[in-house]
């Protein structure tokens, strides 16, 4: 059973996209990166990352999808587009990798993939009871220390941050970051 939208389907799609755009570009400035978002419903990548001498390091295109949805060709070849003019590292978030399914030839190879493993959903409480919600997580403090860690763990691995960048840091960040918004 696919439960009716708690609010019009364009605004229920733009508020759930935009839920985990914010978290990443948030965890991001916290490990004291500047970064520049787009609104989910325009053309072109989602984030773009600069160092701190302003060079362009990271595009990221995110899919915070359930996971019943799949990935259309025309989607699959927009995410390309997007990609293809940048010459930095390329990242692609997905809520699973089944979202991907019949569609990874079209994802170049120099594009990075993570997998969250469910849905940030700001509209959790509305899913309460139905199958839908199994895969997803409220949009809270909780989920948001998950993509963190998992966005760390990518910045770790590509180089962009020491893994001396520990939790307390990050959090104390976060703490001040979130008194300025």
């Amino acid at each position: 059973m696919h439960l009716p939208y708690p609010t019009n389907r364009q605004s229920y799609n733009c508020d759930v996209g935009q839920a985990r755009v914010e978290n990443i570009a948030h965890a991001i400035r916290s490990f004291g990166f500047t970064e520049h978002t787009n609104s989910v419903q325009t053309h072109g990548v989602d984030i773009w990352v600069e160092n701190s001498r302003g060079d362009l390091i990271l595009v990221i295109e995110v899919l915070n999808w359930q996971i019943f949805d799949y990935m259309s060709r025309s989607k699959a070849e927009s995410i390309q587009r997007n990609f293809r003019d940048y010459e930095c590292s390329k990242l692609l978030v997905v809520s699973y990798d089944s979202v991907l399914v019949g569609y990874e030839d079209y994802i170049d190879p120099d594009v990075d993939v993570i997998e969250f493993g469910f849905q940030t959903q700001p509209y959790y409480d509305y899913f309460e009871g139905s199958i839908e919600q199994v895969e997803m997580r409220p949009n809270n403090e909780e989920t948001k220390t998950i993509e963190v860690n998992l966005i760390r763990e990518y910045f770790v691995s590509k180089g962009f941050v020491n893994e001396a960048l520990d939790q307390e840091e990050i959090a104390q960040n976060m703490t001040c970051l979130g008194n300025r918004e």
